[in-house]
């Protein structure tokens, strides 16, 4: 799981712009308090790019910046295996 740093300071992006929050981040089902970065579980990774790259191309075929939107798009997440019990992060001694 990601630290609770993590999450806010690099995750989150630039709060004032919603599409700047990573779009590989993922909550817990069972426990809200837990978040995972999906980059690099490769299956999960295509899906959401090719997700992004849909909704970016539909936008901008409406004539809508997919930025302004409030969907994450950031691709901020420097990459971290799921681990369910293990905090992983910047401030976190590695795995």
């Amino acid at each position: 799981m990601l630290s609770l740093k993590q999450v806010r300071r690099v995750c989150y992006g630039d709060t004032s712009k919603p599409s700047s929050l990573c779009r590989y981040l993922e909550t817990d089902d069972f426990d809200a308090s837990k978040s995972y970065c999906l980059k690099l579980i490769q299956g999960k990774k295509n899906a959401i790019d090719k997700d992004v790259a849909d909704f970016i191309m539909k936008s901008k075929g409406r004539g809508i910046n997919p930025n302004s939107e409030n969907v994450p798009l950031g691709d901020n997440c420097q990459g971290y295996i799921k681990l369910k019990s293990i905090a992983q992060g910047y401030d976190c001694a590695s795995v």
